[in-house]
């Protein structure tokens, strides 16, 4: 591994280790050619040489050079150095907001407030068609001056790319990780959604919603119970707030905010708006109306000659008195026709990744059409939108339809073996071997049985289960700690 004063892509200057994760470690440094401070986040050197780490790596890059919002680090280049990458990034002194957590009980306000941030990157990497996938207070950045940044996509990915879901693991952080992704489901915006629901949880209360003596028992909790709302926790959060955190903690994806445009949007139902701050309404610009031009006046008759059909004075102002105010009625029926109406183009919005209600009610809103079709899939889960007819953006005539395809959920595949009595390798092998993925591993000490062997497992033998769905295996022996980030000012580690 590198060294301070090291030289990376003979441009970045190393001048201290800020951090360390499982994937690798983060170094502030100085771009020399432009004088400045950065960050660069490079991959262990046990993994350099793994060409789904050094992928999913890379990949973390494109995602993040692809977005770009004041609540994201910004990435400055990627660079390779002896074999192992680096991403160049943004530097934000700050902190976690996993060590500010621990420092003191926060304000309800600035729990609002920071879970707003974070919702409002979310919507920026939801629209471009990218889930985050581990959203913690670790990855979570607070600077002096109160802004938020919201880092570490390593994990994160397109809703339409399946091809860098981990074998043998299940990603995202077990505290953190909503029910889906514990089951091995792939992950929807309604995904994020969820984690930043226990993010704002703990915020609001100092406790997170489950937890366990072991990763797997936190894991199983979420599966099958619901959290302690956060109001028994602290009496003086509003009940609507209350509301809005519990919606997003729901086991079901459907039963959630399904996107983060949509938790924006309650929170500030919930706890308090700018509008409701000042009092004032805003004007609706449909309610001034345009009725054309005034008619003109009525001339008066022309002097007529002998066999003149000349009507009496009396006459034309009895005219005057009926058709006047008919062409005023039909005016304003016609301006409240014209100001109703609205466009006669739509464009189509980003379906891929909701569920179908979600899809169908953006349908009816944006006046099109949906037409849907069904296929399995292994990796995202049952009434989510798989693939979309038409590209995000494309202008249409109102009442055009769209084609979308419904994911119906993986087939059946088989019976989960007995893993009891194996190794690891072993039993990931089984696994592998018959379509499905080993998930996380914990350790219990058990008198007379030998190290490193499975003694229980979850789900139990003989359950059917779909194809990429996990395995969780509990083995005799002293806990393994993971690794966890050594933290300092600058960007948060993959702790």
């Amino acid at each position: 591994m590198f060294m301070v004063k090291h030289l990376l892509a003979g441009r970045y200057l190393l001048e201290e280790q800020i951090a360390a994760g499982g994937m690798g470690e983060v170094w502030r440094a100085r771009d020399e050619v432009l004088q400045r401070p950065v960050a660069v986040k490079l991959l262990h050197d046990s993994l350099a040489g793994d060409d789904k780490a050094a992928e999913r790596f890379r990949r973390e890059a494109l995602t993040a050079a692809q977005i770009s919002h004041p609540n994201m680090a910004n990435v400055f280049d990627y660079i390779e150095e002896d074999g192992t990458p680096g991403i160049v990034m943004e530097y934000v002194p700050s902190q976690t907001l996993a060590q500010h957590l621990a420092q003191k009980r926060m304000p309800i306000a600035e729990a609002v407030r920071i879970a707003d941030d974070v919702l409002s990157a979310l919507d920026r990497a939801h629209g471009a068609g990218i889930v985050h996938r581990d959203i913690k207070p670790a990855n979570i950045l607070l600077t002096p001056t109160g802004d938020v940044k919201v880092t570490d996509f390593g994990i994160a990915r397109t809703l339409s790319d399946a091809s860098l879901t981990q074998t043998g693991t299940v990603m995202g952080t077990a505290h953190y990780s909503a029910p889906e992704q514990v089951r091995g489901e792939s992950a929807t915006p309604a995904t994020d959604v969820y984690s930043v629901g226990v993010v704002l949880y703990e915020m609001l209360t100092g406790e997170r919603p489950f937890t366990g003596d072991t990763p797997i028992a936190v894991a199983m909790a979420r599966l099958t119970d619901d959290p302690p709302h956060p109001r028994l926790l602290r009496e003086s959060i509003p009940e609507t707030l209350d509301a809005v955190v519990m919606r997003a903690l729901a086991r079901d994806p459907l039963d959630r905010y399904t996107s983060a445009a949509e938790m924006r949007g309650a929170l500030d139902a919930a706890f308090g708006s700018p509008l409701e701050a000042t009092g004032v309404l805003p004007i609706d610009p449909d309610e001034t109306m345009v009725l054309g031009r005034a008619p003109e006046a009525l001339k008066p008759p022309r002097r007529g000659t002998v066999g003149d059909a000349v009507p009496p004075a009396w006459f034309g102002k009895r005219v005057a008195k009926v058709l006047v105010p008919l062409i005023l009625i039909a005016l304003l029926a016609w301006g409240l026709v014209a100001a109703t109406a609205g466009p006669t183009t739509t464009k189509v919005p980003q379906f891929v990744g909701v569920s179908l209600s979600s899809a169908q009610s953006m349908a009816k809103r944006d006046r099109l059409v949906l037409h849907t079709q069904s296929a399995p899939s292994n990796t995202i889960a049952p009434n989510i939108v798989m693939r979309q007819s038409l590209t995000p953006g494309t202008v249409l005539k109102n009442g055009a339809v769209v084609t979308l395809t419904i994911s119906s959920g993986a087939r059946p595949c088989c019976s989960v073996p007995d893993l009891t009595g194996m190794k690891q390798a072993d039993a990931q092998k089984a696994l592998d071997g018959i379509g499905l993925v080993l998930g996380s591993v914990a350790y219990q000490i058990t008198p007379g049985t030998p190290d490193g062997t499975v003694v229980s497992q979850y789900p139990s033998p003989g359950q059917h289960l779909t194809a990429g769905q996990p395995v969780y295996i509990v083995l005799a022996g002293p806990p393994h700690p993971t690794p966890s980030p050594k933290h300092h000012h600058g960007k948060g580690g993959e702790g």
